[in-house]
């Protein structure tokens, strides 16, 4: 056997695993090699009598295991944590004001949503509206009632979504601006047929539109009727109704109300938030309502695209631009008791009259300061 066999073997030498005579030769070989000795004087033998157990303890082991998931299944929850708050911040702080509303894009669809549910609702006023910013996109929402008497009824609610790249209704449509109502036929008809101890809301159409100052002397009339909208021609042409186009008529509440408690209305000023509270109606005010609507719509051209595909940009300037030097009313929306209603009727020349609500409940609270 040659000297790097035998070395390979010192390993079973030590461990005791060598058969009796393949030992007696290694034995041999360390009597005559001083080379092999110096290795196996530095390798200890192994004495497995004397191992002490390990001491291992099962019930410490499980310890150290729960302890180890807990640890690492905080550590989880707080990546998480830590990931929805950056994401937070990054939507509010970033995305939301660089990206969703930028050039005011988001506050211009906002303020859109809560002029269109009145502008094109002949009697429409606003009776709620508010608004809420996620990660990626802003939902804003309008909520429109009509008063049919001192009663408000509501006709619908209009819910926008705006996001990084379009504003489109929340179902992703188009933001269409016309909500519910119901016309119940010719005025004088109807509400001579209904008789006394109802009240009524009533939409009257001009056939050759009057100047502010006159439907301004129409709604401080005497008799009990309150004047709670009106609507304004945008331009020469054939009367098209409700629509901003030329010839077409858009309009605001003279006085936005607001039920603030069950039974109990509050009143404040046409154009949500743009004028202090007031109680009296005001054609004026109607009219500055409509034309900051169609400048919001001017400025922020992306949310004309939104409201309808047949409304076009060129057609709300030219809007805007009749309403600067125009201001003839073609639309004036009343309510009060019957008897009152018919008698502010026969005041009225050159207007078709017809009934957009009734409702069989006495006058009892005042409404528009009346």
């Amino acid at each position: 056997m040659t000297h790097d066999e035998l070395q390979d073997l010192l390993e079973g030498y030590v461990d005791e695993t060598l058969d009796r005579s393949t030992r007696a030769e290694v034995e041999r070989h360390l009597a005559g090699c001083d080379e092999c000795r110096a290795i196996l004087d530095g390798v200890p033998a192994v004495q497995l009598g004397k191992i002490e157990p390990s001491g291992f303890d099962d019930k410490a082991m499980r310890r150290a295991v729960r302890t180890t998931l807990l640890r690492l299944a905080f550590n989880v929850v707080g990546v998480v944590v830590i990931g929805w708050l950056t994401l937070t911040l990054l939507g509010y702080l970033v995305l939301q004001p660089l990206v969703v509303d930028r050039g005011g894009r988001a506050a211009a669809a906002t303020q859109a949503t809560q002029d269109l549910a009145v502008m094109f609702n002949p009697g429409a006023s606003l009776a709620s509206a508010e608004h809420s910013s996620g990660i990626i996109r802003r939902t804003a929402e309008a909520t429109v009632v009509i008063p049919v008497g001192s009663r408000l009824v509501e006709m619908g609610t209009i819910k926008t979504r705006i996001g990084p790249w379009s504003i489109g209704a929340a179902d992703g449509g188009n933001v269409f601006p016309y909500l519910s109502s119901d016309y119940l036929g010719e005025a004088s008809t109807v509400l001579t047929a209904v008789g006394d101890g109802t009240v009524a809301l009533v939409e009257l159409q001009f056939d050759q539109p009057i100047s502010v100052e006159r439907a301004q002397q129409l709604a401080d009339s005497p008799i009990d009727v309150r004047v709670v909208w009106a609507g304004f021609v945008l331009g020469d042409g054939e009367q098209t109704g409700l629509g901003i186009e030329p010839g077409g008529t858009v309009g605001y509440g003279t006085c936005d109300l607001r039920e603030t408690d069950p039974g109990l209305l509050g009143a404040a000023s046409a154009g949500y938030g743009k004028a202090p509270f007031t109680l009296e109606p005001s054609i004026s005010r109607a009219l500055d309502a409509t034309r900051a609507a169609i400048d919001n719509l001017v400025d922020h051209g992306n949310v004309v695209g939104a409201i309808d595909p047949l409304v076009t940009r060129d057609s709300v300037v030219a809007a805007r631009d009749y309403l600067a030097g125009h201001s003839e009313v073609r639309t004036l929306v009343v309510t009060g008791p019957t008897p009152d209603v018919l008698r502010f009727l026969d005041e009225v020349d050159g207007a078709t009259a017809v009934v957009r609500g009734i409702d069989f409940t006495n006058w009892y609270q005042p409404l528009c300061g009346k």
